[in-house]
């Protein structure tokens, strides 16, 4: 269902965003979210890493995993801030760099750049840190159609801006507005769910949280480098082409990646059984594990590229 409702909003929303609200605005959209994922890979080790702290220590210390979840929603708070912090920087010093391919004149993608690390300050990055509660829980499912929800409507928020010709910065407050009704439910599924842990943010400790972000910055790094790969060519597109141009491109490298999504949403279920079976040594079953999701993996990239292959010729 949820892989369904992923691969459904992401062919939709590249034909209604361009036919509602052009190549230059769908164009200026598209910048404006190759930033925020640019910006948020400085955030996702932390979520990465005092995730797997937490479901670690959940299973044998519950205490000790309520110290390190209450540090993770500070510390993804404090990140958060510091992307705030850099956006400001990044558009003073070289605001070219995110290209002028807004489709904006009145550079309303800068407001709708600030929106976005606003709300993630605020709610998104300390719910998400929250959110992490539902895996060792056994409640993949229950996430995942929070999850769904969340993607549902923020779409459906994101299209009667969109629809009613509304310019980006409003765009992206509908879709924020969304997302934050959402969160709240979740933040009040979780009171009720897992009172042991609440409130999430209390019982905090620095140096923990400093310690495990010093930890996961590997990881930052290295989505750093996925960033760029991906959303930095996005963005350095943004430097030299016009917006129809930067149009096509996004439009072409989300078809892309609709491929690979299907394997990411069928592995991720996989992943708290990792670090459950890390845990308790079961040496046999993780690589069972491990073995099940590199089939997955690969089967569904390579099948869809198979069946994407007959249709190259007309790109």
């Amino acid at each position: 269902m949820a892989t369904a409702v992923n691969l459904g909003i992401g062919i939709l929303q590249v034909h209604l965003l361009l036919r509602w609200w052009g190549p230059e605005a769908y164009a200026g959209w598209m910048v404006v979210l190759a930033a925020i994922a640019m910006l948020g890979s400085l955030d996702y080790g932390q979520s990465v890493y005092f995730g797997n702290e937490f479901m670690r220590l959940e299973i044998r210390q519950p205490n000790a995993a309520k110290i390190i979840l209450s540090s993770g929603v500070w510390c993804a708070s404090a990140l958060a801030v510091v992307e705030l912090i850099l956006a400001a920087i990044w558009i003073f010093a070289a605001p070219t760099t995110l290209g002028g391919a807004g489709g904006s004149p009145e550079g309303t993608w800068i407001g709708a750049l600030f929106i976005h690390l606003g709300y993630w300050a605020v709610l998104g990055a300390p719910a998400g840190m929250a959110a992490k509660l539902y895996l060792p829980a056994g409640l993949f499912s229950r996430l995942s159609w929070v999850m769904t929800l969340q993607r549902l409507v923020g779409f459906g928020c994101l299209l009667g801006a969109v629809h009613g010709r509304m310019s980006v910065a409003a765009a992206m407050a509908a879709q924020c507005l969304g997302w934050s009704a959402v969160h709240l439910w979740m933040l009040a599924d979780l009171r009720r769910t897992f009172p042991l842990f609440y409130p999430f943010w209390k019982g905090a400790r620095i140096a923990i949280a400093w310690k495990n972000f010093i930890r996961s910055l590997p990881l930052s790094l290295a989505s750093g480098f996925q960033q760029c790969a991906s959303n930095g060519l996005l963005l350095l597109a943004a430097v030299f082409l016009p917006g129809s141009q930067i149009a096509v491109f996004a439009a072409l490298r989300t078809a892309a990646n609709l491929v690979m999504q299907g394997s990411t949403v069928l592995i991720h279920p996989l992943m708290p059984e990792f670090m459950r079976y890390h845990e308790t040594r079961a040496g046999s079953k993780l690589c069972n594990s491990i073995r099940a999701a590199w089939l997955i993996g690969t089967t569904v990239t390579c099948l869809g590229l198979a069946v994407g292959l007959p249709w190259a010729q007309f790109l």
